[in-house]
């Protein structure tokens, strides 16, 4: 009864993998395809738009298509780190001047599409960021949705040690489940015939 019980989840637990398995290529190659990612938000400068733990769809976006109110992300070189915070303001004449000064910006850049040079601020910030950003091609991303509270749970899976408790529980499971063992009906018969055998009259020579 307890092998069968095993046996079921065992099963179960396979046929989740798998399909795990399925949606993560499914998910990888259609991120892949329309060059989306994830990105995980560890604090609450966003809230509460956008709660800390949450974890958003990003998609990159041509600086000519960036506009006020969009929430973006853009790396920063001074932290080696990206920020995901709202857009205040785009290609303001200051800011150009101040990225032509302090980054070398070529003013024509922007004037192209090329580049945008905008200003941002965590929702929940009382100030925005200190500079603004000078971003080109491929160097900004606009969040598509979020899911919250999910960034813990994939910081956790993500883990290796959890990975391999995972598949260590998954293969004992397997183990069990497919164990050679004895057919309930055939035992019985062998019971049967045993106590036949016991119960038999029994002949002595003389």
């Amino acid at each position: 009864m307890l092998r069968t019980i095993v046996g079921r989840f065992a099963a179960v637990g396979v046929y989740l993998l798998a399909g795990l398995g399925v949606l993560s290529l499914v998910l990888l190659g259609l991120g892949i395809w329309l060059s989306m990612g994830l990105v995980m938000f560890r604090t609450g400068s966003m809230e509460p738009a956008i709660p800390a733990g949450s974890v958003a769809l990003v998609q990159p976006v041509d600086p000519e298509q960036i506009a006020v109110g969009d929430v973006l992300t853009v790396g920063t070189e001074e932290m080696d780190i990206s920020v995901t915070h709202r857009v205040i303001a785009v290609n303001d004449p200051e800011d150009i001047v101040w990225a032509a000064d302090d980054e070398g910006l070529d003013p024509s850049a922007v004037e192209n599409g090329h580049v945008a040079v905008i200003r941002m601020q965590g929702d929940a910030n009382e100030i925005e960021d200190p500079t603004p950003y000078a971003v080109a091609d491929g160097e900004a991303e606009a969040v598509l949705g979020h899911v919250p509270g999910l960034a813990q749970p994939l910081q956790w899976l993500a883990q290796r040690e959890v990975q391999l408790l995972f598949a260590a529980a998954l293969a004992a499971g397997i183990a069990w489940a497919f164990w050679p063992r004895q057919d309930p009906v055939a035992a019985r018969d062998r019971q049967e015939k045993r106590e036949e055998a016991e119960h038999a009259p029994r002949h002595h020579r003389r």
